[in-house]
């Protein structure tokens, strides 16, 4: 067996399975590379992310190692000098490991053991409580924040419209304020009616004014989708998602 195949049987054997929240943001990922101008694309980016122009569920069974991260673990035995190394080198500080490599005795009585672990845990344990901080470890390429889905949704819909529109001859274009419109029938953009509403949306007595004030939110608000797509796409294409300031 050479070292390939060993890697893949490691991986095999330690990869975790993916949550339905991390595929809905693989699948993101995707559209927004799809998207991008494949001239600017890295070439790490082009070599592994290959042919997109196929649909996301052929090209992921071929592509899926990219992502892959190990099993969360609690305990594990170490039984081979690669379970080992995968511990000794995954890329931890000293001051700061990711596991600890314990060795005991097994002939030791119990109550000994659990005293001796118990001093081990009050020495290295954060105690840290709560939900913990995003990570993302894949084996190749690992998110750089946490997705926000619906917020990606958004901005991918309000690019695609917009991308499609500026193809038409100019006189035949849409508004921004438009595209807010038409983006909305299928991904809302701005609560309308909700709780959150504001009076513009809300008011019955709606004249010129209120038109206006309604057509500069929407206008701001595909501008601003439009900007966070840009700052995606500018990323995506050497390797990082999701990267978009949105101060």
């Amino acid at each position: 067996m050479d070292n390939f195949e060993e890697q893949e049987l490691w991986w095999e054997q330690h990869a975790r399975p993916h949550t339905d929240e991390e595929m809905v943001w693989f699948r993101l990922w995707f559209e927004f590379l799809q998207e991008s101008d494949e001239q600017n694309w890295s070439d790490s980016v082009a070599h592994h992310f290959g042919d997109l122009s196929g649909e996301f569920d052929e090209w992921w069974p071929e592509h899926s190692y990219l992502f892959r991260e190990m099993k969360n673990f609690i305990m594990e035995e170490i039984i081979s000098d690669d379970d080992f190394q995968a511990y000794k080198d995954d890329g931890s500080m000293p001051e700061d490991p990711g596991a600890i490599i314990l060795a005991f005795n097994p002939y030791e009585k119990i109550s000994t053991l659990r005293s001796a672990f118990d001093e081990l845990l009050a020495k290295h344990h954060k105690g840290v409580t709560g939900r913990p901080k995003f990570e993302s470890n894949g084996d190749i390429y690992a998110f750089k924040n946490r997705p926000d889905t619906d917020m990606l949704n958004k901005i991918l819909a309000v690019y695609r419209m917009y991308s499609a529109d500026q193809k038409k001859p100019k006189k035949e274009q849409m508004t921004l304020w438009q595209i807010e419109e038409e983006v909305s029938k299928t991904t809302p953009l701005i609560d309308k009616t909700g709780p959150k509403a504001t009076y513009i949306w809300t008011t019955k007595d709606i004249d010129a004014n209120i038109i206006e004030s309604r057509r500069r939110s929407q206008h701001t608000t595909v501008s601003k989708y439009l900007k966070y797509a840009d700052q995606i796409l500018e990323n995506v294409v050497v390797g990082k998602f999701p990267v978009y300031d949105q101060s």
